[in-house]
C-alpha cells in the first residue's frame, strides 16, 4: 500500500512534470523495472525528451517503493532488438544475461556527472586499468555548462581481473540530460562496438549493453544501473546465478568508485 505522503509526492511530481511538458503532456511509460530498462534504451535518441521524462518519473517512483529489493540486485529480461538496432553495430542478443541494481551515492548529482565526464578511469581506479583512451565525439564543456543536453564519447580500455585476466574492449557511451521536477536527471547508456579481446582462450566476451538512470534525491543521487552481457565461458561449469551476482557487484563497485572519488577529491 502506498502511504498518503508518498501519494502526495507523486501527485506533486506529476503536476510539475506536466507543466514542463507543455500542452502535449507526457506519454504513458511502463511501470515495471524490466519494461522500463528497455523503454529508456529504446527512447534514448528521441527528438524530444517527453518519453524519457515519463520513464524517469516511473523509475523514480519504482525505486521509491522497491529500493531495498533493488539494492540487492535483480535479474531483468532480455533487451529487445528495438532497443539496440540504432547503435550502428551488428547486435548480438542471443544468450544475454541482464541484471539491475539500485543504490544511493552520497554526492550531488551535478558534481557526480562532472566526475563521470572529466575524470579518466585510470585516474579513478589505476589498479584496474592498463589503458583508458577516451575520445569525445561531442563537446563536454557544452554539456557540462548546460548549453547541450547530449554527450557522446568512445573508449578503448584494457582492464585487469583476477586470474591474470586482461580484457581489451571498445565502447561507445552516450549521456542525456532530462528535465526532472525543476532539476536534471541523466540517462547514460553504453555498448561494446566489437567483441572484447581477452588474453585467454577459455572465455569469449561478445557484447555488453548498459544503461543507468541517475536521479537527484535530496542531498544524494539515486541510481538504477542495468547491464546485459553476452559471453561464452566454454566448458567451465559457471552457474548463471554466480554470473548475475558478480555482475551486480561489478556495477555497484563501478558506481560507488565515482562517488568515492568525488568524496576524496571534489568535483574540480
Amino acid at each position: 500500500m502506498i502511504e498518503p505522503i508518498h501519494k502526495l509526492r507523486v501527485l506533486l511530481t506529476l503536476v510539475a512534470f506536466s507543466s514542463l511538458a507543455g500542452c502535449r503532456g507526457l506519454p504513458d511509460a511502463p511501470q515495471s523495472l524490466e519494461e522500463l530498462t528497455n523503454y529508456l534504451f529504446v527512447h534514448f535518441e528521441d527528438d524530444d525528451d517527453l518519453a524519457l521524462q515519463a520513464g524517469v518519473i516511473n523509475m523514480h517512483d519504482w525505486l521509491a517503493l522497491n529500493f531495498k529489493e533493488a539494492n540487492t540486485g535483480y535479474r531483468v529480461q532480455d533487451l529487445s532488438i528495438d532497443a539496440v538496432n540504432d547503435l550502428g553495430i551488428d547486435p548480438v542478443l542471443e544468450g544475454q544475461i541482464g541484471v539491475a541494481v539500485g543504490y544511493d551515492a552520497q554526492a550531488d548529482t551535478e558534481a557526480l556527472i562532472k566526475v563521470i565526464v572529466t575524470v579518466d578511469g585510470n585516474d579513478m581506479n589505476p589498479e584496474h586499468y592498463l589503458l583508458y583512451d577516451r575520445t569525445f565525439l561531442t563537446d563536454p564543456d557544452c554539456f557540462l555548462s548546460g548549453e547541450c543536453d547530449f554527450l557522446s564519447y568512445t573508449l578503448e580500455s584494457i582492464s585487469t581481473y583476477p586470474l591474470s585476466l586482461e580484457v581489451r574492449a571498445w565502447n561507445t557511451t552516450e549521456i542525456r540530460r532530462v528535465p526532472f521536477g525543476g532539476q536534471s536527471a541523466y540517462i547514460l547508456r553504453n555498448w561494446m562496438t566489437a567483441p572484447a579481446q581477452i588474453n585467454v582462450d577459455w572465455i569469449a566476451f561478445d557484447q555488453q549493453y548498459y544503461i543507468s538512470t541517475i536521479l537527484p534525491c535530496e542531498a544524494a543521487t539515486r541510481r538504477l544501473d542495468a547491464g546485459w552481457i553476452v559471453a561464452d565461458f566454454g566448458l567451465l561449469p559457471i552457474p548463471e546465478e554466480l554470473i548475475v551476482s558478480l555482475a551486480v557487484d561489478s556495477m555497484l563497485d563501478a558506481g560507488m568508485a565515482t562517488s568515492d572519488y568525488l568524496a576524496e577529491h571534489g568535483a574540480d
